[in-house]
């Protein structure tokens, strides 16, 4: 019997490329979208690749009755092995200006409208089925100028994935959640109002590129497979680095100093460039001499506490000693670079963030 995957927001950039991945795979498509004309249910979608079977369905993820009917056309077409809720929106919500309509729709399609699907498609999944919530890296930064309550409700769609990978696991139900990072695609007027466009986000990415729309769809794919069997309850960030770096840009990169031990290890450079999150000690920053120490009395007494409980070290000397014979030296320790975490936050600028809406049809 033909595998099927029933995918929401399946009209953007992600969506059209899981389509085309998911088919390439072998598998049946119900491809929904509130954006489908209701004359197109069942029809063969015509962009998708020679040979698919990818059907179109008109699917309004607030409407129970919506989500029933995608489930009922999905269920034609095969066995229902595998649902991807990939639907959602951004509206821009400031907290000095209430926007309550675009507050509800914000939760109802991203949080709401999964669970709709969900209870409407469990019913008819079998052990080895599995489910893909698409979230956001905005569940895990807070620096998207008025979109608290998006990032607020990508953050609950891993939370929900948690709980309902726990109570569909004795069906033998897998759930995980996919958070892309700033992807290539066209930004729609709201996106572009909260990230400051693609310009600010690619200086936020230690990869220095946006993601590639198949790079996702790779990993839902993966996502679906028995290939990752043993897994339920994950979310898997894939953002090209930027939440490992704090969000920093390029002028923030930090240059090391050269170091002779350093430059013996098997393909390094004698200078190396960390995209670190914080100060340098006997770096520079932006061009300049960088402070050497992090207890300046000229700071607040509230930063020099706050640097006197979180002083982080950077030891080139020790980093080679661990690697070429297990140990760093005692006078490496000594010498470690101590980074300010203080200045670091007065001098970085706050950059906002752009997420995966606009390829699933926000």
């Amino acid at each position: 019997m033909t595998n099927v995957v029933l995918l929401t927001g399946a009209i953007g950039g992600i969506g059209r490329a899981i389509i085309n991945r998911l088919a390439a795979k072998g598998y049946a498509v119900l491809a929904g979208n509130i954006a489908v004309d209701k004359k197109l249910n069942g029809k063969s979608d015509p962009e998708a690749p020679a040979g698919a079977t990818v059907v179109l369905q008109h699917l309004d993820v607030t409407d129970t009755k919506s989500c029933e009917a995608a489930v009922k056309a999905a269920l034609k077409l095969g066995s229902l092995k595998g649902l991807v809720n990939c639907a959602g929106i951004v509206r821009f919500t400031p907290v000095d200006k209430l926007n309550e309509q675009g507050a509800l729709d914000v939760w109802n399609v991203n949080v709401v409208g999964a669970h709709r699907m969900d209870c409407a498609a469990t019913p008819h999944m079998k052990k080895g089925s599995a489910i893909v919530n698409i979230s956001s890296l905005t569940s895990a930064q807070g620096r998207l100028n008025g979109a608290s309550l998006y990032g607020a409700s990508k953050n609950g769609l891993i939370a929900y994935t948690r709980y309902l990978a726990v109570e569909l696991a004795p069906r033998g139900i897998r759930v995980n959640c996919l958070a892309p990072g700033y992807i290539a695609v066209p930004m729609s007027p709201s996106m572009k109002a909260v990230s400051g466009g693609e310009k600010k986000l690619i200086k936020q990415v230690p990869l220095r590129r946006l993601g590639r729309v198949d790079e996702m769809a790779d990993i839902v794919e993966f996502l679906l497979s028995r290939r990752s069997s043993y897994m339920t309850g994950a979310t898997l960030m894939a953002d090209g680095g930027v939440t490992v770096a704090w969000g920093l840009g390029q002028d923030d990169l930090i240059e090391s100093p050269p170091h002779p031990t350093s430059a013996k290890l098997a393909g390094c450079s004698p200078s190396l460039r960390f995209p670190l999150p914080l100060g340098a000690g006997e770096g520079r920053v932006r061009g300049r001499a960088a402070p050497t120490t992090s207890h300046s009395t000229t700071r607040p007494l509230d930063q020099r506490l706050q640097l006197a409980q979180g002083e982080a070290a950077i030891d080139h000397d020790g980093l080679a000693g661990d690697v070429a014979g297990g140990v760093g030296s005692e006078e490496g320790h000594r010498r470690g670079h101590i980074l300010d975490a203080a200045d670091a936050a007065q001098r970085h600028d706050p950059a906002d963030l752009r997420d995966h809406g606009r390829a699933h049809g926000a």
